[in-house]
C-alpha cells in the first residue's frame, strides 16, 4: 500500500463513522407539532378554526397538541387542539384517525404524538358549536 493511501485511511474511518452516525440521527422518531398537524391533515383531519369567542374559550379547555379521542352519541371523533399556532382544532372520524396511524409510522412520528388519550371528564367538546356532523 502507497504511503499517501496509508496516509489517508484515518480520513476514510472518519467519514465512514460520521456517515453512520447521521444516518442514525435521520432514522429517530420525529413528531414535532409541524409533523403532527401535517399528517392529520394528509389523513383527513379537519381544520375547525375557533373564531368565535365561545369557541376560543372551549378550545382553550381542551387538551393541546395531543390527539384525544370523544364518544358520543354521534360517534367517535378524534381531536387535536391547537390553541397557541392556529387557534384551531382538528377534528377525525375513526376512518381518518386509522390513515393517521398509518402516515405517521412511515413519517416516524413518536408513539407519544400518535397515540390518542381518553377525553378528561373536564373537557368535553360541544359538537354542534365546531359543527361537527353525526357519525
Amino acid at each position: 500500500m502507497s504511503k499517501s493511501i496509508k496516509a489517508m485511511l484515518p480520513l476514510f474511518g472518519f467519514i465512514l463513522i460520521s456517515s453512520c452516525a447521521h444516518g442514525q440521527k435521520e432514522s429517530q422518531p420525529t413528531g414535532g407539532k409541524g409533523d403532527v398537524v401535517s399528517a392529520l391533515k394528509a389523513a383527513g383531519f379537519q381544520e375547525r378554526k375557533a373564531d368565535t369567542p365561545e369557541k376560543t374559550r372551549e378550545l382553550h379547555g381542551l387538551t393541546q397538541n395531543r390527539i384525544v379521542a370523544h364518544e358520543s352519541n354521534r360517534g367517535t371523533f378524534f381531536t387535536y387542539a391547537d390553541g397557541d399556532d392556529c387557534g384551531c382544532v382538528y377534528v377525525g372520524d375513526v376512518a381518518a384517525y386509522e390513515r393517521f396511524q398509518k402516515i405517521a409510522v412511515q413519517r416516524g412520528i413518536s408513539d407519544r404524538q400518535r397515540t390518542a388519550v381518553d377525553e378528561p371528564s373536564h373537557a368535553r367538546i360541544d359538537w354542534d358549536l365546531w359543527n361537527i356532523p353525526a357519525g
